[in-house]
Order: structure tokens, then sequence, then C-alpha cells
């Protein structure tokens, strides 16, 4: 796996929204510095926090329509009910937040996917947690992780991508994504992104580094899918949101089964 770029060493900052609120982070301790310290909350505050910021999130995403007249109450179910089979699991950035950059010393990430762990029991490791990044202009730079180790370099996205399944709500372990401060805004990378970007338009410029055309990009694979994604595994998730919402292939009536695995094989779009 090739370096291109040390790492950053200058002030992170994150923007809000809008609005520029101006988080400054020393870049060694940027995690002790983005996130809220819930200390104080009790189940129910830390339960209503958590819905509170998916669904923000999904609504700035577009996933989530709403108008004013909308009772936030009405909101959030929209957030919780989404069914599982509609998420889309491996996710290309430009295709679902046109406009979004992440850039990184290894070059921009373009696609990606987490893998949850193969056994139940492990759902509460990071460590079983799997990452697959494309760099899709940067063919050296393709890579696969684990999660607790992908947060030292690359925590922003990591909670972005969690945010965009829903999995604060979901699993304890990734509890800490529903942060407040932990993506303040989806459409706006941490301004570290900047940085390597900028550098990496240097180098393309010098001729030093040669892009892929689109042609030749990475496809999805098989083994690049998580076995829980699988329509026939949601009813046996760890998450009782997910799983109490399906049955066993067997038992569904046959036309809503087959209704249902026509949308999850539109929304997977393996690209074998």
């Amino acid at each position: 796996m090739a370096k291109f770029c040390d790492r950053f060493n200058g002030e992170i900052i994150q923007e809000y929204g809008r609005v520029d609120h101006g988080l400054s982070i020393h870049p060694q301790d940027k995690r002790d510095c983005i996130v809220d310290d819930p200390q104080f909350e009790d189940p129910k505050e830390r339960k209503d926090r958590l819905l509170t910021v998916v669904t923000e999130f999904l609504i700035q995403v577009k996933r989530i329509k709403v108008d004013d007249s909308t009772k936030w109450y009405k909101v959030e179910q929209m957030a919780l009910k989404e069914p599982e089979h509609l998420v889309k699991k491996n996710i290309t950035f430009e295709e679902i937040v046109p406009g979004f950059e992440y850039w990184t010393r290894e070059g921009k990430i373009t696609r990606m996917i987490i893998q949850k762990p193969v056994e139940e029991e492990h759902f509460d490791d990071l460590h079983r947690w799997t990452a697959v990044l494309f760099y899709d202009e940067f063919h050296t730079n393709w890579k696969i992780t684990d999660v607790e180790s992908l947060l030292d370099d690359d925590r922003y996205i990591v909670a972005w991508y969690a945010l965009w399944r829903k999995w604060p709500i979901q699993y304890k372990v990734w509890e800490w994504a529903g942060r407040f401060k932990e993506v303040r805004n989806p459409f706006k990378a941490p301004n570290y992104s900047d940085h390597f970007k900028k550098h990496f338009m240097k180098e393309i410029e010098e001729g030093r580094v040669k892009l892929i055309p689109k042609e030749r990009f990475w496809k999805w694979q098989r083994h690049q899918l998580c076995t829980w994604d699988d329509f026939n595994w949601f009813y046996r998730d760890p998450s009782e949101i997910v799983s109490k919402d399906y049955q066993k292939i067997g038992d569904y009536d046959s036309d809503v089964l087959g209704k249902h695995y026509k949308e999850w094989l539109k929304v997977r779009n393996m690209e074998d």
C-alpha cells in the first residue's frame, strides 16, 4: 500500500452545517476533542440523542424527505421504520451525495463498505468489523482493514458511513458515531481533506501521479459484500431494530417476499 503523504500536521477544523463554528482540534488528539461527553445522560436521553443525530443526518443527505408541517416524532419514525433491505450498503459517494469529496494521505476515497462480523458474539468488537475502501483513481491504494485500526486515520469517514447505515441506534459499539460532533457536516470533510487534495493536485499536475481512467475502476466483488446484508439473514441480525421487521424467508407471503426481494436486488447492485 503506497503512502503518498505524511500525516496532516496542521490545525484540524470541521465546519458545522452551513455555518463554520471553527472547532479546532489538535491533530494528535482529535478523538478526545470532537467527542461529546455522555456521562451524565440516562439511557433514554442517550437513545433520544442518538436517534436525533441519525435522523438529522438522513434528512441532510436526502434519504428522508420532510417539510415543515411534519412533526418530529413522525420524522424519527420514518428513520426507525426504513426497511433494512432498502438501505444501500456498498456506497459510492458521488452517487448518494453529489460533490462530496474526502481526500486522505492515500488519495481520494470514492467508495466504501463496512462489513459486519461473521459471528454474532463479535458484534461488540470493532476489530471484527471490516472496512473496504476504494480510491478509484489510485489503484495501488485499494484497502481492506478493520474498523478499530482505521479510526486512527479516518474517524470522520467511518462515522459518516455508520450514520448512513443507522448503526448508532442499532449497535452499542457504534454509539460513538452518533455524537453531535463526529460528523458536523455530511457534505464537507474536515480541512485536512483540502490539504491532501491540494497536495495530490500538485502531484498530478507535475506528472508524478497518473490517475486511472474511469473505465478501469475496480468492480465490487462478492467477497466485498457482507453476509448479514443478505436478505436471508436479516431476521437473525442481533440488532432488534433490524431483525424484528423480518421473518424467515419461508414465513413470508410469496407476493410480499417477491416484492422485497426485487427491491433488495435493485438496491444491492452487486456489479459483478
